[in-house]
């Protein structure tokens, strides 16, 4: 018994020692590692907030202006008052939505750098743990951007194994390094799961995916034209990104937005499916100015949609007095107009699709939560490795819970019916 004990007490330190070195090293650096390509992430800042009753969180918005003014001329005396008309002041809920990512690390990776020192550690954990990160911020980035609504659109049925995207409804982001990734398949406008599957191949300039044969629900031979791709297992259990916060007209975060028309996103589409252009911006702004928009913006769009911008920012110089042809230059740094609600700065992103862009007035937007990405288990304060009933090894998890939200809606704009050059 002795024996074991000291065994056991062994064991038990030495996690203790990886628990407290992982500490040291990497939790405190983990909110300054969001990569440049995490464009929300980076913008728009993580609010921890109190749960409350139901594991919810309260917000008061206000969703109409204070009405009870009296008007009176200079000669009169003591004037009766209008009744008051008061504002509309609502409280919305908002629910943070959890997601889990697990990693393991065999013992004799962690073996070689126990007792060496940071560096050692560092050197033996940092590749997992990067990637860790990085995942589940890239899942993160996408759910603030699309979650609620499908990642793609299918074109029709399968050809073999292989599947087609809209491509107003793929962003190419979205599907990079996600080979093995597990999908699930609904029918357009059903909650009725089609089928599940993995990603097997992905040919981002043909929109094209491999997948395999269904490994639940009907045959891939059933797959239809509009059928949805989720994330497997993220039906219904996703917080309202971006676009479905500004696609909404009923219900979100307890509010109706059929009886306030300021909980309604601001929806803008030119005629004729087009580039992205100034012009578009100028009169998507527009359009939420009369719902209050009055500050700066970014328009997060995809990268095809910068490069049609940038090119038409070219032409355009070629025209005005400052081109000097003896000397060419080309590209940007960053794209910045001038709009009649402030300055909008031009901001792509892989995960945004090539059929929309979107107006953000970033004051606007937060981030809320009980907690951001965080390697500490709820209750395990302090403890991150956990050691594997069946394999050799320690699993290490990352954790989030959290959902984006928006005051004013109707100050943000969803522009549709674009596309990229070709």
């Amino acid at each position: 018994m002795a024996t074991y004990s000291s065994t056991a007490e062994a064991v038990g330190s030495e996690q203790a020692n990886r628990d407290a070195m992982f500490k040291k090293v990497f939790e405190d650096r983990i909110a300054n590692l969001t990569p440049d390509g995490k464009k929300l992430l980076q913008r728009i800042k993580f609010v921890k907030k109190d749960k409350q009753l139901g594991g919810s969180y309260s917000q008061p918005v206000v969703l109409g202006m204070e009405l009870g003014i009296t008007h009176a001329g200079s000669d009169e005396g003591a004037f009766a008052l209008e009744l008051p008309v008061p504002g509309n002041i609502k409280e919305a809920v908002v629910k943070g939505y959890q997601m889990v990512l697990r990693s393991t690390i065999s013992y004799a990776q962690a073996q070689r750098s126990a007792g060496a020192g940071e560096k050692a550690f560092e050197e033996a954990h940092k590749h997992v743990v990067g990637s860790m990160l990085d995942s589940l911020q890239k899942r993160l980035e996408i759910q603030c951007l699309y979650g609620g609504v499908e990642l793609a659109k299918i074109v029709g049925a399968p050809v073999g194994n292989d599947i087609t995207l809209v491509q107003s409804e793929f962003a190419e982001g979205i599907f990079a390094g996600c080979v093995g990734m597990p999908i699930d398949v609904y029918p357009n406008g059903s909650s009725t799961l089609r089928l599940s599957t993995v990603i097997q191949n992905i040919n981002t300039t043909t929109r094209v995916l491999t997948i395999s044969a269904s490994t639940s629900g009907a045959a891939i031979s059933t797959i239809a034209a509009n059928d949805r791709i989720f994330f497997k297992g993220s039906f219904g259990k996703e917080m309202m990104g971006i676009h479905a916060i500004l696609s909404n007209t009923s219900t979100a975060f307890n509010i109706d937005a059929s009886l306030f028309d300021l909980w309604k996103g601001t929806l803008y589409a030119p005629a004729t499916t087009s580039l992205l252009s100034m012009a578009i911006i100028q009169s998507a702004v527009a359009a939420a100015v009369p719902k209050g928009l009055d500050s700066d913006v970014i328009v997060l769009c995809n990268p095809g949609h910068w490069d049609d911008l940038l090119k038409e920012q070219t032409d355009l110089r070629r025209h005005d007095a400052s081109y000097d042809s003896s000397e060419v230059k080309g590209g940007a740094k960053t794209i910045k107009i001038y709009t009649q609600a402030g300055l909008a700065e031009i901001v792509p992103s892989i995960y945004v699709k090539q059929g929309y862009s979107y107006v953000l007035p970033l004051e606007d937007w937060k981030r809320v939560g009980s907690t951001d990405i965080t390697f500490n288990r709820p209750g395990g304060e302090g403890k991150f490795f956990k050691d594997l009933e069946a394999h050799s090894g320690t699993e290490l998890r990352a954790y989030s819970d959290q959902a984006i939200f928006c005051l004013r809606p109707g100050r943000s704009v969803l522009i549709s019916n674009l596309k990229v050059t070709a």
